[in-house]
């Protein structure tokens, strides 16, 4: 404080290489005033940037001081007013405006003042944080204004700028799970949240056992065609999926490469026929997870849901067999003969031929 007050009796004397000098040391020593104080003296030799660039030190040391305390706004107000001065120097400063907007939401709870702050930076496609400036306004709709498309929309663009934004796939995830009640979507973010904190390490133990529990209500509320679709996208996220429902998806999915192939080499591929086999493996896919559902919830104690992939898997592999025997794989005859009278059989079970 004596190094900044000297600095600032220097500075009324015109005595400007005693100034820096002093304020400098007082910034040295963490004195927040001081940083204006050199700001003052940097406008009065005209050295514009470096003054600007001091009011906005100001204003982010008085910004941080606030969320530190629990007292009355002063250090908010004083952080306003460095940043307003770095804009009377610099109209373009898009750091100043970024904080106004900032404190404008959480110091003034004026969410409409906010929304306009953070609008201007996105037209004036700012490199300042513009990730957090789609999730801060993002925030604004979600809590004060009840607009959860435009959260989910601002949301999703930060995310589109940085893929790695953990806090604007959690907004979402929140949005998802608790307005929109999209529970696939929001299992889907938290899959994401779990995947970039392997790698980031941030979540304390009480958000990611949140996260957890959010993730398993979503997977418990969603119907079995869902649940399919969220397997194919996060195979390797979905702890509760057995190894042998994974290698059932993977043997449906070449058994349908394979039947296209053959209907392409007969000259009879369209997009019914195409359409048609989608449907049938679709059909195969909502029995499996009926009967997943079904042992989940322990309604009865055999375990349903093995027996079941095991006999589809068999068929599939038969049809996998048949189908690689029309493309010129050599197989036996007779085999061959088996295999089709089995899978003709099959079919005509299910419904299927």
């Amino acid at each position: 404080m004596n190094y900044s007050n000297r600095g600032w009796a220097y500075l009324k004397l015109e005595k400007y290489d005693e100034a820096e000098s002093d304020f400098t040391q007082a910034i040295q020593k963490n004195y927040t005033y001081a940083y204006v104080g050199r700001a003052e003296l940097y406008k009065a030799q005209g050295k514009t940037e470096q003054a600007v660039n001091d009011y906005v030190a100001a204003g982010k040391k008085y910004y941080n001081e606030q969320n530190n305390r629990e007292e009355d706004n002063q250090e908010y107000s004083n952080a306003k007013t460095a940043f307003e001065n770095a804009l009377k120097l610099d109209a373009d400063c898009d750091e100043a405006k970024f904080y106004l907007a900032v404190i404008a939401y959480d110091a003034e709870k004026i969410p409409h003042k906010a929304i306009e702050k953070y609008d201007e930076l996105i037209k004036s496609k700012t490199s300042y944080k513009l990730e957090v400036v789609y999730h801060n306004r993002g925030k604004v709709y979600l809590y004060s204004l009840n607009e959860y498309e435009k959260a989910i929309a601002d949301f999703t663009e930060a995310i589109n700028i940085d893929p790695t934004y953990m806090n604007a796939y959690a907004q979402r995830a929140f949005t998802y799970f608790n307005k929109t009640h999209d529970y696939a979507k929001a299992f889907a973010d938290y899959q994401e949240i779990f995947k970039l904190d392997e790698k980031q390490k941030v979540l304390s133990e009480e958000k990611r056992a949140n996260y957890e529990k959010n993730s398993q209500i979503c997977w418990n509320a969603l119907n079995p065609i869902e649940k399919g679709k969220l397997i194919i996208l996060y195979p390797d996220l979905i702890g509760e999926i057995s190894g042998l429902l994974k290698a059932f998806i993977v043997i449906m999915i070449v058994d349908f490469i394979l039947a296209l192939a053959e209907k392409r080499r007969l000259g009879n591929l369209t997009f019914v026929s195409a359409s048609k086999e989608f449907a049938q493996k679709a059909l195969l896919l909502v029995i499996v997870f009926v009967i997943n559902e079904i042992d989940e919830a322990d309604l009865i104690t055999l375990d349903l849901r093995n027996i079941v992939i095991t006999l589809i898997l068999l068929f599939e592999l038969l049809l996998i067999l048949d189908n690689a025997g029309n493309l010129g794989v050599p197989i036996p005859p007779d085999l061959k003969n088996l295999i089709e009278k089995i899978i003709e059989k099959v079919k005509k079970f299910f419904g299927l031929s």
